[in-house]
């Protein structure tokens, strides 16, 4: 932790968090808009931390070992070196009693987690821009409080409560606006899955009626197949046998033209250049017969120009290679 003497440095934040991940991605988001931060694991190294130093905000947990958020701001608040300090603890708010504990503990403003990065450097900026109030001054007072049906006494400074309870009010609006967004959001996705899955039922129905089989096949032995159109009955077989694995696509090709297809795949494969070819070859149907069929392939690749995939459509060609 860096050290920067006692006198309080305007840019210069504390956060306190004990996850790694959390804490990094916190003191990045914060020094990329030019402030000074320094990270402590725990409340004590927190505290050990405000002795060599005074931070013009903290910025901490709830959750955390040998010391929770809530006790970190009891212990700022009683020093009178300290007390000015303002404090923003990062919660759930998943239980209403927070509310109490943060006001009993004197601290200033609550941030929801997960939090939005524009909402809290809002925040963070107003408490920056804002005079450091002398809270040592102020007196605490005893209030009865009645929430969710439980009665508690507290003490309290009023003026403190009233930053604590607007903060937790403006959470509550922000969360609400968030869940109007992600509502609106989810409600953009449903819309489009409709679309995408009335096209999709539009085109299985242009399928269906035409001559040609689409097709889907891993580039693996066998060529295991992904996805069949049910008119491949046309050759008296039944796509959820293809699809099981219980007819094998590769066996389909009659055994004199096999070799040569799997010739022609394996070069096309290879070249990184070649996005789509054609091959004519005899396949034997259910019925006992040889068809012929032109097979347009498209070859799909991953990132690494591996192939994984073959796509196309297969057209029983027999009339146009035998003639009438």
């Amino acid at each position: 932790m860096t050290s920067s003497g006692n006198s309080t440095q305007r840019s210069h934040i504390l956060i306190v968090e004990d996850s790694l991940t959390q804490s990094m991605l916190l003191q990045h988001l914060l020094e990329a808009q030019g402030y000074k931060v320094t990270a402590a694991a725990s409340g004590t190294q927190a505290l050990e931390a405000l002795a060599a130093f005074k931070p013009a905000l903290i910025i901490s947990d709830i959750v955390m070992p040998e010391m929770d958020g809530f006790e970190l701001s009891r212990r700022v608040k009683s020093d009178k070196n300290l007390r000015d300090i303002p404090v923003i603890l990062l919660t759930a708010l998943s239980d209403s009693e927070d509310v109490i504990r943060g006001m009993e503990a004197l601290v200033d403003f609550y941030l929801t987690k997960p939090y939005d990065e524009d909402f809290l450097l809002s925040k963070v900026e107003a408490v920056m821009a804002g005079p450091v109030e002398e809270n040592h001054n102020l007196g605490l007072q005893k209030l009865k409080i009645s929430l969710w049906g439980k009665n508690h006494e507290v003490s309290i400074i009023p003026e403190l409560s009233l930053g604590l309870l607007a903060s937790t009010y403006e959470n509550a609006i922000q969360i609400n606006r968030q869940l109007h967004k992600e509502i609106a959001e989810r409600k953009r996705v449903e819309e489009e899955l409709r679309v995408t899955v009335k096209r999709l039922k539009e085109m299985e129905s242009i399928i269906e009626i035409s001559p040609a089989v689409a097709f889907v096949r891993r580039a693996e032995e066998n060529w295991p197949i992904e996805f069949v159109s049910d008119n491949v009955l046309q050759f008296d077989y039944e796509s959820e046998d293809l699809l099981a694995g219980q007819i094998k696509y590769i066996d389909i090709i009659h055994p004199e033209d096999r070799e040569r297809v799997l010739a022609e795949v394996g070069k096309y494969s290879q070249d990184k250049d070649t996005e789509e070819f054609s091959q004519e070859y005899r396949i034997n149907t259910g019925y006992g017969d040889v068809r012929w069929v032109d097979d347009r392939t498209f070859v799909r690749r991953n990132s690494k120009g591996v192939v994984t995939h073959y796509q196309g459509i297969i057209l029983d060609v027999t009339e146009r290679k035998l003639g009438p």
